[in-house]
């Protein structure tokens, strides 16, 4: 079954506010963005909508829709509940998941074992600029096919729109064009781990390696953006 106009229009205006092509407050223009994806007016007007419900864009009235800016503060909110969501994703995997969803986790694991062992033949030992996005796209399915495999959808829909609001405060400043090898390495295994824990129906140790990726995240991230906010 084809998505909708209106489906389509979503899933691209979302791309490119994971990829940062939207800079923080930059208006969305009906017109400019219909004509960008090939639809009428509209379906993109009704996909702005869903991304306005969803928190990454907010309307004005007058004015328009624009790309919402965050604050650290609200960043740090943002993981904090990704790591009791997603840990609780994690665990109903390891209850619920259908063995198509663990081939599925095992293939984006080993797709995923490839691009490690690329960054880490780069004399620089760490990302290029393509394989950062490819790094992060492969990251965002991951996690995507985990929390379904949970088999609970009010759980994809929040986890989701969590993760997406992450993406779209990351995504122009520049987080991952840079990924070092060892963290590149630890991250791939991480997952392969979790996704043992899954295989095993263990819930509690998926739990606790979600607990452990996560907060690892956070403490990265903040880190990186406060030395860009003070250059410490």
């Amino acid at each position: 079954m084809q998505p909708t106009l209106t489906e389509k229009s979503y899933q691209i205006l979302r791309e490119k506010l994971s990829h940062g092509e939207f800079a923080p407050g930059a208006q969305l223009v009906n017109r400019t963005l219909a004509k960008e994806i090939g639809v009428s007016m509209a379906p993109v007007r009704e996909a702005i909508n869903r991304l306005s419900q969803e928190g990454v864009v907010v309307q004005v009235p007058g004015a328009g829709a624009f790309v919402r800016e965050f604050s650290l503060r609200e960043l740090e909110d943002v993981y904090i509940v990704r790591e009791a969501l997603e840990g609780c994703a994690a665990a109903e995997a390891a209850k619920n998941a259908a063995p198509r969803d663990i081939e599925a986790l095992d293939s984006i694991c080993r797709e995923w074992r490839v691009l490690v062992r690329a960054i880490g033949d780069r004399p620089e030992q760490n990302t290029s600029v393509e394989q950062a996005d490819q790094w992060a796209d492969i990251d965002e399915r991951f996690h995507q096919q985990l929390v379904r495999a949970s088999g609970n959808g009010l759980l994809v829909k929040i986890v989701l729109e969590n993760r997406l609001i992450a993406r779209v405060f990351m995504a122009p400043k520049g987080a991952r064009e840079k990924i070092p090898f060892r963290h590149a390495a630890w991250t791939w295994k991480n997952h392969c781990d979790l996704l043992r824990a899954v295989r095993r129906r263990d819930p509690e140790a998926a739990r606790h390696l979600s607990d452990v990726q996560i907060r690892r995240g956070r403490h990265n991230v903040l880190a990186l953006l406060t030395k860009q906010t003070t250059g410490f």
